[in-house]
C-alpha cells in the first residue's frame, strides 16, 4: 500500500510562497537593471561613444581604473566613467572583463553592500524607503516609455 504524501503545513506553504515572492521580486530587479544598463548604452552611444576608438586591451584598463575608482569614491564622475565602459562593452557585444587585478575593488564593493545590508538590518525603515525609492524609479521609467511609446 503507498502512502500519501502529508499535506504541506501552514508554515510550509508560507516558506514556499515567500520563496516565490522572493523568487519573483529577484526577476523583478533584474529586469529593471538590465533595462537601466541598455538606456545607459543608449544614452552613452547618443554623446558619441568616447572609448569606441579605444583596442580592447585598452578598454579593459580603462575599466579597472573605473571599477577601481567608483569602489573607492563613489563619485558621480567615477560612476559615469564605470558607465561608459560598461556601456561600450554592451554596444560591442561583449561581457564585462573580470581579472585578478579587480579582486580587490570587488572586495570592497562587497564590504560596501554588507555595510549597507547591516544597516538596513538595523533599520527596517531604511528598507522600507530603499524599496520605495527603487518602486518609485521603476514606475518613472515605465512612465518615461509609455510616454515614448516604448512597450
Amino acid at each position: 500500500m503507498t502512502r500519501k504524501p502529508n499535506p504541506p503545513t501552514t508554515r510550509q506553504a508560507k516558506k514556499k510562497a515567500d520563496d516565490e515572492d522572493v523568487a519573483l521580486i529577484n526577476q523583478a530587479v533584474e529586469f529593471y537593471l538590465q533595462n537601466k544598463r541598455l538606456k545607459a548604452a543608449e544614452a552613452y552611444a547618443v554623446r558619441g561613444r568616447r572609448f569606441k576608438g579605444h583596442s580592447a586591451p585598452e578598454l579593459r584598463e580603462l575599466f579597472a581604473v573605473a571599477y577601481r575608482q567608483m569602489a573607492l569614491t563613489m563619485s558621480p564622475e567615477s560612476r559615469r566613467d564605470y558607465d561608459d565602459c560598461e556601456s561600450e562593452y554592451i554596444l560591442r557585444g561583449e561581457g564585462l572583463p573580470e581579472s585578478d587585478d579587480m579582486a580587490e575593488s570587488k572586495a570592497l564593493m562587497v564590504k560596501r553592500a554588507e555595510e549597507m545590508a547591516k544597516r538596513i538590518d538595523a533599520d527596517r525603515g531604511l528598507l522600507h524607503r530603499l524599496g520605495r525609492g527603487l518602486l518609485e524609479d521603476v514606475l518613472a521609467d515605465i512612465e518615461e516609455d509609455d510616454s515614448k511609446g516604448e512597450h
